[in-house]
């Protein structure tokens, strides 16, 4: 490349040699084996920052970002400050770094951020506008784990890419914010799902051939709700050490979606087959009708799933609503759920489903 441009590439940085005619030869050696759809390389006249090594206490990992000059101070200090916590963060919850290093690189890229190996790219747009943030890093970055070191094995299956970087994301707003940082994602993730008309076909959809246009509400956010959705339904501790054991099984491999059913429901205990099968090709979402009864203290509340019949129904078994400030658990596994409780006001009282945000739904206007 000319001599006064900076190369990146994947991999690290092995050394430089002069040649003739003012260019300059870059090479890069990268240990790991890496998918073809992350491999890259870039030219650019580029500022290079050196953010804090990363994960030391396993091994140290350099961390920088490349930016057009103009840019650099605005970058460091906004949506890369805690790049190298985030390292942290992801190794302490799942595995240590997959790879040598790290750098975050201002491109022309057509993607809000591409999950390249060792070296992801963000559009330069983020940087003008100062559009790009915080959670946008944390995506990319859980991506070096899940895409990148564990991968579909079928672009069809792309949910194991974009829904656990998703999720990666919302799980990174919990740590810096509690928990309703995660719930307030989560949130986010949702009203993106109900609002996309994606919603009508199922995650695994044999029969998209646009593979491109599975980079959709699908496989991002509703796929970030097949994970969390699990986790509410199986706790903490079962969870993570499934994802944990399935990160570890296909390491620098590839998986498919019945892969990681297998694991959860052996770390689980119990065969959640229903569920993948119920999350990952069944279209669309549950829609719950609220309609509630109150006579001589006792208060009645149904629940009833409404979608489209298309959308077929749903199994919610830790399904919960809020009643005057108490949570009430009201397992639906079929269309109606009823509960009755004790309630000592004249009139019936607000009821809200889900309140802790664990299920991926909407709920009816009367």
């Amino acid at each position: 490349a000319p001599t006064d441009l900076t190369v990146v590439a994947n991999g690290s940085l092995t050394g430089t040699e002069p040649l003739a005619g003012g260019l300059t030869r870059w090479k890069f050696s990268m240990a790991e084996p890496i998918p073809v759809h992350t491999m890259v390389l870039g030219a650019a006249r580029m500022a290079v920052t050196k953010l804090p090594n990363a994960a030391c206490q396993v091994r140290c990992v350099p961390v920088s970002i490349y930016t057009y000059p103009q840019d650099s101070a605005w970058a460091a200090a906004g949506p890369f400050r805690r790049a190298a916590e985030m390292i942290d963060f992801f190794g302490h919850l799942i595995a240590p770094y997959p790879y040598q290093e790290l750098r975050h690189v201002q491109t022309s890229t057509i993607f809000g951020g591409m999950e390249n190996s060792t070296v992801i790219f963000y559009d330069e747009r983020g940087y003008t506008s100062k559009r790009l943030g915080e959670g946008t890093v944390a995506h990319e970055t859980a991506h070096q784990w899940f895409g990148d070191a564990a991968t579909q094995g079928d672009w069809h299956h792309l949910w194991l890419s974009e829904g656990f970087a998703t999720y990666g994301g919302a799980l990174w707003a919990g740590h810096v914010a509690g928990d309703s940082g995660l719930r307030q994602s989560m949130r986010s993730s949702r009203e993106a799902v109900l609002r996309s008309p994606a919603s009508a076909r199922p995650i695994i959809d044999p029969e998209a051939t646009d593979l491109l246009g599975l980079l959709n509400s699908n496989n991002y956010p509703k796929g970030a709700w097949v994970l969390h959705s699990l986790r509410g339904m199986i706790g903490d501790s079962a969870f993570f050490r499934g994802v944990r054991r399935y990160y570890r099984e296909y390491q620098h491999g590839n998986a498919l979606s019945a892969d990681l059913a297998r694991i959860m429901s052996e770390e689980a205990g119990t065969d959640l087959e229903w569920y993948f099968t119920q999350a990952l090709t069944q279209p669309g979402f549950p829609v719950i009708r609220v309609k509630t009864a109150l006579e001589d203290g006792h208060l009645t509340i149904e629940l009833t799933q409404v979608q489209k019949p298309e959308f077929k129904l749903y199994r919610m078994p830790n399904l919960e609503i809020e009643v005057g400030g108490r949570t009430i658990r009201v397992p639906m596994v079929g269309k109606s759920a009823r509960t009755v409780t004790h309630w000592e006001g004249s009139t019936p009282p607000a009821v809200t489903v889900d309140p802790k945000v664990w299920w991926l739904l909407d709920v009816a206007t009367p």
